[in-house]
């Protein structure tokens, strides 16, 4: 019965380390003309699953991942105006494209995420579809970007034309911020997919201490019931 004990106590450290190791893979679509992408939509990064669609500025908590797990992620936007327009017909690709949100005078906007898992990341950043609304110059983490005001109208993915990619993106004290401006029209965002090593490239986050203790203990419990019982035999 101790060894049967033991074997679920180490099961469940187990569990907790490879819970704690789990980055968090994000897909984030902005604005408020219409509903977000199907969980079967992976855009231009390939990641699938669930879309938060994120439609007010005030700070939103209870950011799902792409599997729909609640997290302790938040989004907080800094812009204008959160809108979007339907002149696309319904479908994945436009439903991330339509909507968005957008500066003007003055032109500029920021996004902050925070509870995110420290690591490196890839980072998708999708400009919006209207061709007034680039997505400004800025920066991501300290990585910087010029305007693209790309069309979506061909209905294809164009890096550097209506997205970025930034690779190996560094996150550290759990936040990833992103800021844009333009000085003359209009600037913001239509999306944002947050992949994680295990979705795409990028190092695993390290497990907490405390969880790495907890599974040290349940491990050498288990080794001392062995050695007790081979030393009784």
């Amino acid at each position: 019965m101790m060894k049967k004990r033991l074997l679920v106590s180490l099961a469940t450290c187990l569990l907790l380390v490879v819970n704690s190791a789990h980055a968090l893979p994000l897909n984030l679509d902005f604005g408020t003309s219409g509903g977000p992408p199907s969980a079967g939509f992976g855009a231009a990064s390939g990641q699938t699953g669930t879309w938060n669609n994120i439609t007010q500025f005030s700070t939103i908590s209870g950011i799902v991942d792409i599997y729909s797990n609640t997290t302790s992620v938040a989004v907080s936007i800094t812009a204008n105006q959160m809108d979007g327009s339907t002149s696309l017909p319904d479908g994945n690709a436009n439903d991330l494209m339509e909507d968005n949100f957008f500066s003007y005078s003055p032109n500029s906007w920021s996004i902050s995420i925070t509870g995110l898992t420290n690591g490196m990341y890839d980072v998708y950043l999708y400009e919006p579809h209207n061709s007034r609304i680039g997505t400004g110059s800025g920066s991501l983490n300290g990585n910087a970007f010029t305007n693209i005001n790309g069309n979506f109208g061909s209905g294809s993915f164009v890096q550097g034309s209506n997205y970025y990619l930034f690779s190996n993106v560094a996150v550290t004290g759990g936040t990833l911020t992103a800021t844009g401006s333009q000085t003359i029209g209009y600037s913001g965002l239509s999306g944002m997919q947050i992949v994680s090593d295990q979705q795409g490239p990028g190092p695993a986050p390290v497990p907490e201490p405390a969880t790495m203790f907890l599974f040290g203990t349940g491990l050498a419990g288990l080794i001392g019931s062995r050695l007790r019982k081979k030393k009784s035999a």
